[in-house]
């Protein structure tokens, strides 16, 4: 076990029914295994509310997924809130596998300078086992992203990732640029 419990990688076929009332809107998925992953499920409900200049919502999701060695699962809450060009989001959420609970925190504040061009800073913070003497890691980013013409934009960060060693948490920190280049079409 090296503390890594992000739940992605899901190469996995399946279905998804999602239904859209008001305000509130919800998505449902079961996802086929192959290889080392089982049968999953997913799952996520939002509501999004205006009141005067605010633009705010409010969801919750789940991931579970089947494994070799057990089920794995993230779930929790997620949110953002923006007034005119100023954006916060914000995750919280519970992983588990058949060993330990752990949590994730991740965060995002962009100010959108002019229009299609926006600047980032990010904080994220991760204990795999909610005991900060087995280790944490954290990023802190900043950067921007630029939607140069209807079909090219450029997203470009500079990430410092910090490691507080423990038994789950073998690693140096160490800093890291992004670059994605998006092509529309």
């Amino acid at each position: 076990e090296d503390g890594n419990d992000y739940p992605s990688a899901l190469h996995d076929d399946g279905v998804e029914i999602g239904a859209h009332y008001g305000a509130l809107r919800a998505t449902a998925s079961l996802l086929d295994g192959d290889g080392e992953n089982g049968e999953s499920y997913a799952a996520r409900a939002v509501v999004r509310f205006n009141p005067g200049v605010f633009n705010l919502a409010l969801g919750t999701s789940i991931l579970r997924r089947e494994e070799l060695s057990g089920h794995q699962r993230a779930a929790g809450v997620f949110g953002y809130a923006a007034v005119g060009p100023v954006s916060w989001v914000v995750e919280l959420d519970e992983t588990r596998n058949a060993t330990r609970t752990g949590v994730l925190v991740s965060n995002e504040l962009g100010w959108e300078v002019v229009q299609g061009f926006t600047l980032r800073a990010t904080y994220s913070f991760q204990d795999p086992d909610v005991d900060l003497k087995t280790g944490t890691r954290s990023r802190y980013g900043a950067g921007f992203d630029a939607l140069a013409t209807p079909f090219f934009g450029v997203l470009l960060m500079a990430n410092q990732y910090d490691f507080r060693e423990g038994d789950l948490i073998d690693a140096s920190d160490y800093f890291q640029g992004e670059l994605v280049l998006h092509f529309l079409y």
